[in-house]
């Protein structure tokens, strides 16, 4: 079943990583910056791993580009609190970030039809 896929079962610790990075990021620095560090090592191996035992699936990629641009907006969104002098830099990244991978989406589909 895709939803027990090995890249989507490290998904899912992902996700886990991410709350922890929300529960603590004004709390425990030392810990924000474990999980999330541990958040993006795991990124850089969902896919190999995906491809290696040949479970790549459109859940998956979806999953791990949602974690993605999640993950993304949350440390920029933490960035923009703790400077708030260069929050409007921060905004505009995650402004970026997601209009970006919407318009890459958008040509994906058009190329498809």
């Amino acid at each position: 079943m895709v939803f027990f896929y090995y890249a989507n079962l490290i998904g899912y610790v992902r996700v886990i990583c991410l709350l922890v990075t929300i529960y603590t990021a004004f709390k425990n620095p030392v810990i924000t910056v474990i999980s999330y560090t541990i958040n993006q090592a795991l990124d850089f191996i969902d896919g190999p791993v995906a491809r290696r035992y040949n479970q790549c699936s459109q859940f998956g990629a979806t999953l791990d580009m949602i974690i993605d641009r999640v993950s993304e907006t949350v440390i920029l969104a933490v960035l923009g609190q703790l400077f708030p002098d260069w929050s409007w830099l921060f905004f505009l990244l995650i402004i970026l970030d997601i209009s970006s991978h919407w318009f890459q989406i958008s040509a994906n589909l058009l190329n498809k039809l």
